[in-house]
């Protein structure tokens, strides 16, 4: 599911916006994985409960800046993909 800022009552790092997918989708937060691009992305996952796969980009804020640290770290989108079918398929 996609959701953006007008699902939520207050934008990143709160995690209103992850709660609102999460209620959604009737899912844990303990079951859900947030995958974003950015410290705050991972931020956001961490104050919603839910585990954070960061995709790096070398343009971006380092995680460390904001003293945020992901699950899980990825170098490009073929690189999630292959992860996705080593764990579900």
């Amino acid at each position: 599911m996609i959701a953006g800022r007008e699902y939520a009552e207050k934008g990143k790092p709160y995690p209103d916006m992850l709660i609102y997918i999460l209620e959604r989708l009737r899912v844990n937060a303990s079951a859900a994985v947030c995958v974003g691009d950015s410290p705050f992305d991972v931020l956001t996952a961490r104050n919603a409960g839910v585990r954070s796969i960061l995709l790096k980009h070398q343009h971006r804020l380092r995680t460390s800046e904001l003293g945020v640290t992901p699950d899980l770290i990825v170098d490009s989108l073929c690189e999630l993909l292959s992860l996705i079918k080593q764990v579900y398929l």
